[in-house]
């Protein structure tokens, strides 16, 4: 539901306007972005240390489910409503894809120099073709295009099809290491056990796939389910409880980064349970504080997702290539609040050249 609310804050830099938003959504994605920036922090600054402590393990959950799998499944919502046509879908995702290539260079760039130099021996093409979370979501776009008008005939058939790759995931989960350059970076895309293959398809389509449903369920019934204050509490304690008897699993698991980018379907089932309870809190959280100034930066955030991750992404990488696994924990919060800001403001300078670009 959008909330019919027009704000511009911080002196005019930040405009959200939830009347052609969809305030939710974003209220999601932005916090998403979030606990990407907190865990990219704590894998490529922290000290070892402080990432196998359980101060590690909490950033490291809180950068798995409510991140990525977030991410990815507010994506597949929207592609199951978009009006695109055939090519042009397709084409968005192909550029998405090689945007994701092009960002791994830019990343990495202060590293790849190094490689170049000599300073290091390390195979520059794991890090040029790592499957991060652009290239999956690239990718999702160029299947779910191809296939459509399947996963469109019943909002259980993409819910099949995400529990069969999950499914796959633990029954097939180490693919050959090919001999042929183009294999050896092309395979990873889909699925194996690299170790630059984060957000391979097996199993990580599930999550559009999951979105596209939920998407197909809600147009079905959106008129026949309302949630009094009684069945909002209700529902609120079985999610808590639900956290609290599984909570300890999830952080296992998230936490063991090969085996959470690697999940299978007991994991992305519990997924499925989280993200209900999650959705539905922060349903109702926005709808009660429409017009906090922290959701509304948050949800700009999610406004403005794409050029918040390129960005923290172009930070971090870099730096991290100076100051890998080197910060103290009151460094760590420093660095994420630092970044925070510095992709805030190039956030809006962004915003305005774009407002400002010839034909706008």
């Amino acid at each position: 539901m959008k909330t019919k609310l027009k704000i511009r804050s911080l002196d005019g830099l930040i405009d959200y306007d939830s009347t052609k938003r969809n305030a939710t959504a974003d209220l999601l994605k932005g916090l998403a972005i979030i606990f990407m920036i907190q865990v990219h922090v704590t894998e490529f600054l922290a000290k070892q240390e402080l990432f196998d402590s359980i101060w590690g393990a909490v950033s490291l959950f809180f950068g798995g489910p409510p991140a990525a799998p977030v991410f990815m499944a507010v994506m597949g919502y929207f592609l199951a409503g978009s009006k695109k046509d055939f090519e042009t879908s397709l084409l968005r995702g192909i550029y998405l894809f090689l945007g994701g290539i092009l960002l791994n260079i830019g990343l990495n760039f202060n590293l790849l120099v190094r490689i170049y130099r000599g300073e290091y021996f390390l195979d520059p093409f794991r890090y040029v073709f790592g499957v991060d979370i652009l290239l999956l979501a690239g990718m999702s776009i160029i299947l779910l295009t191809l296939i459509k008008k399947l996963v469109n005939i019943h909002f259980l058939i993409p819910l099949f099809l995400s529990l069969l790759l999950t499914f796959l995931s633990d029954l097939i989960p180490v693919f050959p290491e090919f001999q042929s350059p183009v294999l050896r970076y092309l395979i990873p895309v889909f699925g194996g056990n690299q170790d630059w293959s984060y957000f391979p398809v097996i199993p990580w389509l599930a999550y559009p796939l999951l979105g596209w449903s939920f998407r197909m369920l809600q147009n079905k019934y959106k008129n026949h389910i309302k949630a009094d204050n009684q069945i909002t509490i209700l529902v609120l304690l079985a999610w808590g409880l639900f956290l609290y008897i599984t909570g300890q699993y999830a952080i296992l698991v998230a936490a063991n980064l090969p085996v959470y980018y690697h999940h299978g379907i007991v994991f992305f089932i519990w997924v499925i349970f989280f993200l209900s309870g999650y959705l539905f809190f922060f349903y109702k959280v926005n709808s009660i504080f429409p017009k906090s100034n922290i959701l509304l930066y948050i949800k700009w955030l999610g406004q403005n997702v794409t050029l918040v991750y390129v960005f923290q992404w172009l930070i971090i990488g870099n730096i991290s290539t100076e100051i890998y696994k080197t910060q103290t924990l009151l460094n760590s919060v420093l660095w994420f609040f630092a970044v925070m800001t510095a992709v805030t403001v190039l956030t809006v300078l962004a915003n305005k050249l774009i407002k400002k670009a010839p034909g706008d």
